[in-house]
């Protein structure tokens, strides 16, 4: 019964947290690090799911456009299934590269003696309005395009706008943390690309 209750809990807190993200991100960011109700694994599962929807709404859309389309020059099946891997792996790579921020984010504070510790969880808040643009994908091309892309610019914002009130960053501060991210991530994808080269040629 008691375990019962917990997840009921968990889940409307995870509720709240979604509506207040959209409303008043504040408030979302205050009610997870001082509830501790919810863990960020909680968070992480739950936009999981989230991400899960995405080929659903793009095989829906799919099977409406295909059924309304009286001629076609790709096969049934290419035509059902077109999009569908693109609308899941699309959120695991930008979830990757957000990861990757967030790591260098606390790392580049501690090195540069920005006051306080890191603030946890930022990274993951920040990112469910990107998981939650799996709405989107029921939408025909471009809208679906220009909704997932105002996500990611309203998560953008969400963190910027984090990392100044909540980890004591100055605007020069994430403009290095971005200039030093973007550096590493074109050295690591050259690195790859190489490696890449490489095995191929073997191969």
């Amino acid at each position: 019964m008691n375990e019962s209750l917990e997840e009921s809990s968990k889940f409307d807190s995870l509720q709240k947290i979604l509506l207040e993200i959209f409303i008043s991100p504040v408030d979302a960011f205050d009610f997870y690090l001082n509830g501790n109700i919810i863990s960020k694994w909680n968070i992480f599962y739950f936009q999981v799911g989230m991400w899960i929807y995405a080929p659903i709404m793009k095989l829906f859309l799919n099977g409406i456009l295909f059924f309304s389309i009286e001629e076609s020059s790709e096969s049934p099946k290419q035509f059902i299934l077109d999009g569908l891997l693109l609308s899941f792996f699309i959120y695991p790579t930008f979830f990757l590269i957000g990861l990757l921020l967030d790591s260098f984010r606390k790392y580049y504070k501690k090195n540069e003696f920005i006051q306080g510790e890191p603030t946890g969880g930022i990274g993951l808040l920040s990112f469910i309005p990107i998981s939650t643009s799996f709405v989107f994908w029921i939408l025909p091309k471009p809208l679906n395009a220009l909704g997932i892309t105002l996500s990611i610019l309203f998560s953008s914002h969400l963190y910027y706008s984090a990392l100044l009130n909540l980890d004591n960053y100055t605007k020069l501060d994430f403009k290095r943390l971005i200039l030093y991210f973007v550096i590493v991530l074109g050295i690591l994808s050259f690195i790859l690309i190489i490696i890449g080269n490489m095995i191929r040629t073997k191969v």
